[in-house]
């Protein structure tokens, strides 16, 4: 070819690599070369001028400019002008999304590192990679998210206690509602437990399971209100007066068929006008009267006719009398024996 005034060789070029003689082409100037046709370090040709890009599917392609479909892969001359090449891991694609290894993905990069979706925080159990919160910062995990035996997530945080009704509750705290459940992590980390058995709830009130009842705690069992103490019947559980210890029955109290209760102790006997009489003991008013607690507990039982009740004296219908009593009547003093006056 002669161009320009200069004699050139088949497929020589002169100025560019874009422009060579092609003798078939024109023997009278040079020829174009095809576009994408490399022409220096990072270059290609396009319409006969060298310049950086790329040539991709039969395109010449700008630097920087990015895939169809695809921001996370670009036209990088440096690394390839034959291809499309990945972006630095990290980079923004879309709203909750960063780029990685060519693909745009909901991930988080944070301090340097690619961190998957739902990934935790090493150093907060309760901060994780919500790409759709920040894809740059660890987020607070959602509150009640569990992050270890007895403990849960509050805007954060990592706490101890029970998550209970949407809200977390402090190791011991005692349910607002009922003061015989507590929050007791080992038990139950999301409900109430029971309080230690016989623990107090109110006045005069103890827990039972999580009732809280009028009842007492000894020995370590409940026992009902007015319940008797199994191995003294002279005493009961008055919640009102003690509830860790048996309380003592009133003087007078009944404590099986034949006893009542005397400072605490069941005996046999009567209790009469507000005063224990023990079985056997007569009515110092009136001694044709006993306590007979077999006949009544609660008042004087009339001796039977004839019995003695002083010298010279027999008892004729609870009254005391002298004279004697024969043949089942009474008979005066000095009384003669009808037809023995002898």
């Amino acid at each position: 070819c002669y161009a320009g005034g200069t004699y050139l060789t088949a497929d020589e070029s002169v100025g560019s690599a874009c422009q060579t003689c092609k003798p078939a082409a024109s023997t009278s100037a040079t020829t174009s070369a095809p576009d994408g046709t490399p022409c220096a370090s990072g270059q290609v040709c396009e319409d006969g001028e060298c310049g950086l890009g790329c040539f991709v599917n039969s395109a010449v392609v700008a630097p920087d400019a990015p895939m169809a479909g695809n921001v996370c892969m670009t036209c990088q001359p440096d690394a390839s002008t034959t291809s499309y090449s990945e972006v630095p891991d990290g980079l923004g694609c879309a709203t909750g999304k960063i780029c990685e290894t060519g693909a745009c993905l909901a991930k988080c990069v944070i301090d340097g590192a690619i961190e998957a979706l739902a990934a935790t925080n090493p150093l907060n159990p309760c901060t994780e990679c919500a790409p759709s919160t920040s894809t740059t910062t660890w987020s607070n995990r959602t509150d009640g998210t569990d992050c270890g035996a007895g403990a849960f997530c509050t805007t954060g945080a990592c706490s101890p206690g029970c998550w209970i009704a949407g809200a977390l509750v402090a190791p011991g705290a005692l349910n607002p509602t009922n003061s015989c459940q507590v929050c007791d992590p080992a038990a139950n980390e999301t409900g109430w437990s029971a309080v230690t058995l016989g623990s107090p709830c109110a006045a005069g009130k103890v827990c039972n399971a999580t009732t809280c009842q009028a009842a007492c705690f000894i020995s370590g069992a409940v026992a009902a209100g007015a319940s008797l103490n199994p191995d003294n019947p002279c005493e009961s559980c008055v919640p009102a007066t003690s509830t860790t210890a048996w309380s003592p029955l009133s003087d007078g109290s009944s404590c099986g068929t034949t006893g009542i209760c005397t400072n605490a102790k069941c005996s046999d006997g009567c209790f009469i006008a507000g005063q224990t009489w023990s079985a056997g003991d007569f009515n110092p008013d009136n001694p044709c009267q006993v306590c007979q607690p077999t006949t009544s507990k609660s008042a004087w039982t009339t001796r039977s006719n004839g019995s003695t009740c002083g010298a010279g004296s027999v008892c004729v219908a609870a009254v005391c009398k002298a004279g004697c009593y024969v043949s089942a009547a009474f008979v005066a003093p000095d009384t003669i024996r009808p037809g023995v006056p002898c």
